[in-house]
Order: structure tokens, then C-alpha cells, then sequence
């Protein structure tokens, strides 16, 4: 007698097993300032993308990178902000922007990168444009207790380095939106959990 084969379905959004999805207890949180999710290729395939998941919270606009797109895209966000660190000290000795910065007040929008800290540096190098933008640093965690990142889903990334989403929930917390920065951690650490489980269970092969 022949067995039925094995048909796993995952959730589309929360890339999580069907029957572990978690989207229903998604925050969906209201945001009045312009964002946008610059997807490296390679990102929008992986299940671990932590922008993918940011997205499904707050509905941002995204757009895929490509480098043989940079004077497209550089219009597209001219007046925009990078949330990123800013290395350039020489050009630029005050390093990155901050919250009351008089140039903030001027910026149309924020940018993020959803890439692995390898693959972001590649972006930069290959679009100046982007580069280019204004950066703004994070200059504190949401709490005094966590030192450097708590993405537990990756390896060998930059020390002290933030995943996409856990960017944004400080980003947000620097906005004064600490509940709506907190939910979207708590939600992140669900997700983690919930993944990690479905992984050591072999779901995902």
C-alpha cells in the first residue's frame, strides 16, 4: 500500500508551517512617516528575512535593489535617509545623523537594507547613490538590557549589528513610539521561537 506523500504547506507570509503560522497575532501598527524596504534579491527567498516579516506588520512599501538600476532608484528616494551606520567619519566627523538633528527635519523618508551585512556593503559599493544618502544611526538599544542583537536565526554576522526588524522597533523607540517598539520585538521573539522549534523539528526539509 502506498503512503500519501508528505504535502507541508507553509504560510506565505510568516513563511512558518501552516500550522504554526503566527500572522494572527501580528501588531499592526500605525506609522505616519514615510518608510520604504530595499530588498537585496536573495532576501525575499529566505525564510529568515526579518524584513519580509516587518513588512507583514506595517505594510511597508519595498522595492528590489539591482544594480544595474541605480539611476532609477536613486531618484526614487533622492531626499531620503539610509538607517545606517555611518563609516565615513572623515567626510563626515559628526558621523550620523540624530534624532534632533536640524537636517533630519528635512528628510522625506527612511530607507532600510533587508540583507545580510555582507551582501549591504555590496549594495553600497555598487550604487553610490545609496551610499551617498544621509545615514542615520541608531544610537541606542530600546532597553539598557540587550547589548548588540538578539536575531538568533543567523551566523557569523557584524557584532553588535541589528537585524532589519529590530532596527526598526529602535528606530521606533527614538520616535517615541516605545509600546509599538516593543510589540514589534515581542512579536520578532515569537517568531524566532516559533521558527527555531519548527527547524529542530524538521519541518523545514
Amino acid at each position: 500500500m502506498n503512503s500519501e506523500p508528505d504535502q507541508k504547506t507553509f504560510c506565505v507570509d510568516c513563511t512558518l508551517p501552516s500550522n504554526l503560522c503566527i500572522c494572527s497575532l501580528a501588531p499592526k501598527l500605525p506609522l505616519d512617516i514615510d518608510t520604504h524596504i530595499l530588498f537585496h534579491p536573495r532576501e525575499l527567498h529566505r525564510r529568515n528575512s526579518s524584513g519580509r516579516l516587518l513588512k507583514h506588520c506595517l505594510n511597508i512599501p519595498s522595492s528590489q535593489w539591482h544594480r544595474l538600476k541605480n539611476a532609477d532608484q536613486a531618484a526614487q528616494f533622492q531626499g531620503y535617509a539610509l538607517l545606517y551606520p555611518d563609516d565615513n567619519k572623515q567626510n563626515n566627523p559628526n558621523g550620523a545623523l540624530k534624532l534632533n538633528d536640524k537636517d533630519t527635519q528635512d528628510v522625506k523618508g527612511y530607507l532600510w537594507l533587508d540583507a545580510t551585512w555582507q551582501e549591504s556593503r555590496k549594495m553600497m559599493r555598487q550604487s553610490p547613490w545609496l551610499d551617498s544618502l544621509p545615514k542615520y544611526a541608531i544610537t541606542s538599544h530600546l532597553t539598557t538590557d540587550r547589548s548588540g542583537s538578539q536575531y538568533k536565526l543567523r551566523r557569523n554576522q557584524t557584532e553588535q549589528g541589528l537585524s532589519t526588524m529590530e532596527t526598526f522597533a529602535c528606530w521606533l523607540g527614538e520616535q517615541n513610539q516605545a509600546k509599538s517598539a516593543q510589540d514589534l520585538l515581542n512579536f520578532f521573539n515569537l517568531f524566532q521561537n516559533t521558527f527555531l522549534n519548527a527547524r529542530n523539528s524538521g519541518l523545514f526539509k
